[in-house]
C-alpha cells in the first residue's frame, strides 16, 4: 500500500504557518499598512487561535494515519487497510480539538455544549438506529476481521435457504460490497451480516475446503462396483488444475431412498485458486458420469414408471454376453471388425479384477496379451533417466492398451498399474489368431488403425505435421511385417 507523505507535509506547513501568523500578527499588520480596531483585532487571533487547533488536529491525523498504515503494510501486505478506523480517528481527533476550541479558545462553557450535543445524539440516535446498528457492526466487522478486501465469501442467512457466495471489494460504515461469479455487486448492511448471518471464509488460512456431490444408482449395482467407478471418475477429475492432488478423493455411502442407493464424493479444492466450486463441480460429475457412461451404468430413476415397450437397459454386465459386445463396440480398435467377428470375440474375454497398486503389465516383460479397461483407472510409468518410475499417461475405461506385445511379440514398453480397484478384458494372441485367420485384409486395417492413431499422438508433439504423416505408410507396412511374422502369415 502506497502511503502518501505529501499530506503529512502539507499539514505540518499549515500548521507551521498558523502559529507564525497567530504570533507575528501585530506585526504583519504594521507592516503591510493596516489598523484594526481592537475588538476586531481580537476576534481576528481567536479565529487564527482556532485555526492554528485544528491545523494541529490535522496534522494529527496525517500522522496517526501515516504510523497507521505503515504498521499495516509490515503486517499484512496482501490486504487493504480497513477505511473505516481511519474515519473514526478522524471523528474522534477533531471532537476532542473542537472541545479544546470552544472552552480554551472561545471561553465557552463546556457543559451546556455537552448537554445540548447529547440530546442531538438522543434524537439523531432514535431516528437513526438502523444506520447506527450498521455503523457499529461495520466497527465490530472491521476489528475481529472475519474476512477481509480479496477474501471470497459464502453469507448464510438465517431466514432464508439461498447463500449469498462472492469476493469482497469493500468495507465501509454501512455496508460490505461483494462481487458475485455472475459479476454482480451485492451490498449487503454490515447489521445483517453480524446478527443473522453465518460466514464462510474461503479464503482465511489458503487451505484446501472440501465439497461433495452425491450420485444415486440402483439397488441392482453391487457397492463393491459403484464404489469402484466412482472412485475411478473422481481420481481421475482430482488430477486436474486447482484440485489439492494431495487428498485423496473418497466414495461413501449415504442413504438409501425409494430410487436406490445415494453416494458421496468428496474431493478437496482451494476455492479460486483458480478453480471455482462451481466448475470444479462440473469437472468431477463430467468425468464420473463419463465413467459410469463407460461401465454401462445409468443413474437410478423412478421405478413406478409405466413402459409400453420393453425396459430399457439399466445397467450392462461383463458377464452377460449381449452386453459384453456392446462394450467392445465402444472400442475404437474393433471398429475394423464385423458383428460376427466382435461375437466370437466375446465369448473368448477374460474378464480380470485388478485390486488397487496391482500391476497389469511390466515395462520390458514379454507379453503375448492386450487388454480393455472395463471400470476403473490405470496409471502407465516408465523408467527416468535415474531408473525411478515416472507416470506419462492414465488409461480411462474403454481405452485399451497392450496391442503392441500382443500383435508384434514387442516388449512391453511400460508398466502399467491399478490406480483404483479396476475391472479389465484380456485378449490373448490365440483369440485374435482366431479372427486374423478368417479375413485376409484384417492385417492391413489392423496396422492402418494403429498408425493412424500413433500419427495423432506425434500431431500433437511436433510442429512437422507433413513429416510425420510421410513417416505413417512406413510405419503401417513395418507393422504389417511384424504382425504376419508374428501370427506366421504369408
Amino acid at each position: 500500500m502506497k502511503i502518501n507523505l505529501n499530506k503529512l507535509i502539507y499539514s505540518i506547513i499549515l500548521a507551521v504557518f498558523f502559529i507564525i501568523f497567530y504570533f507575528r500578527f501585530d506585526k504583519i499588520l504594521f507592516h503591510l499598512g493596516y489598523e484594526l480596531s481592537d475588538d476586531f483585532r481580537v476576534k481576528t487571533l481567536k479565529i487564527v487561535h482556532a485555526l492554528i487547533w485544528i491545523s494541529v488536529a490535522y496534522f494529527i491525523n496525517q500522522l496517526i494515519n501515516w504510523i497507521y498504515y505503515r504498521k499495516y503494510d509490515s503486517l499484512k501486505q496482501k490486504n487493504k487497510a480497513p477505511k473505516l478506523f481511519k474515519d473514526i480517528m478522524v471523528i474522534v481527533v477533531y471532537l476532542i480539538f473542537i472541545t479544546v476550541i470552544i472552552g480554551y479558545v472561545f471561553k465557552k462553557p463546556l457543559t451546556g455544549f455537552w448537554a445540548t450535543s447529547s440530546v442531538a445524539a438522543l434524537v439523531l440516535g432514535f431516528a437513526l438506529r438502523n444506520i447506527i446498528l450498521d455503523l457499529f457492526s461495520g466497527i465490530a466487522v472491521n476489528m475481529e476481521q472475519p474476512y477481509v478486501v480479496g477474501n471470497w465469501i459464502k453469507i448464510d442467512q438465517r431466514f432464508s435457504n439461498e447463500s449469498l457466495i462472492g469476493k469482497v471489494l469493500d468495507t465501509n460504515w454501512r455496508s460490505t460490497y461483494l462481487r458475485t461469479e455472475e459479476n454482480s455487486l451485492i451490498i449487503i448492511p454490515n447489521s445483517l451480516i453480524t446478527t443473522q448471518a453465518v460466514i464462510t471464509n474461503y479464503s482465511r488460512d489458503n487451505v484446501p475446503t472440501r465439497f461433495e456431490v452425491y450420485f444415486t444408482l440402483d439397488f441392482s449395482v453391487p457397492v463393491s462396483r459403484a464404489r469402484r467407478v466412482l472412485m475411478a471418475g473422481a481420481l481421475e477429475a482430482n488430477t486436474g488444475e486447482g484440485f489439492a492432488a494431495d487428498y485423496e478423493p473418497q466414495v461413501l455411502l449415504d442413504k438409501t431412498n425409494e430410487l436406490g442407493i445415494v453416494y458421496k464424493v468428496r474431493y478437496w479444492i482451494t476455492p479460486w485458486q483458480p478453480i471455482s466450486p462451481s466448475r470444479s463441480r462440473n469437472v468431477i460429475q463430467t468425468k464420473i458420469l463419463e465413467h459410469l457412461d463407460s461401465a454401462g451404468l445409468t443413474l437410478a430413476y423412478p421405478k413406478e414408471d409405466i413402459y409400453q415397450a420393453s425396459m430399457p437397459v439399466r445397467q450392462l454386465e461383463a458377464e452377460n454376453e449381449t452386453d459384453r459386445i456392446k462394450l467392445l463396440k465402444k472400442v475404437d480398435l474393433f471398429s475394423i471388425l464385423t458383428d460376427e467377428e466382435i461375437e466370437n470375440l466375446s465369448k473368448r474375454l477374460l474378464r480380470k479384477d485388478i485390486r488397487k497398486g496391482t500391476d497389469v503389465v511390466r515395462i520390458n516383460e514379454s507379453g503375448d496379451s492386450m487388454f480393455i479397461l472395463l471400470e476403473g483407472l490405470l496409471d502407465v510409468t516408465i523408467n527416468n533417466g535415474s531408473g525411478l518410475p515416472l507416470k506419462v499417461a492414465r488409461i480411462t475405461p474403454g481405452q485399451y492398451f497392450g496391442e503392441m506385445s500382443m500383435l508384434t511379440g514387442e516388449l512391453r514398453s511400460a508398466t502399467v498399474s491399478a490406480a483404483v480397484d479396476s475391472v479389465i478384458f484380456e485378449i490373448t494372441r490365440e483369440h485374435f489368431n482366431e479372427i486374423i485367420s478368417l479375413r485376409n485384409n484384417i492385417v492391413e486395417k489392423i496396422s492402418d488403425s494403429i498408425a493412424t492413431r500413433k500419427n495423432s499422438n506425434e500431431k500433437l508433439l511436433t510442429e512437422v505435421a507433413e513429416d510425420v504423416s510421410r513417416l505413417q505408410d512406413d510405419y503401417k507396412q513395418k507393422l504389417i511385417r511384424s504382425i504376419k511374422a508374428v501370427f506366421k502369415l504369408k
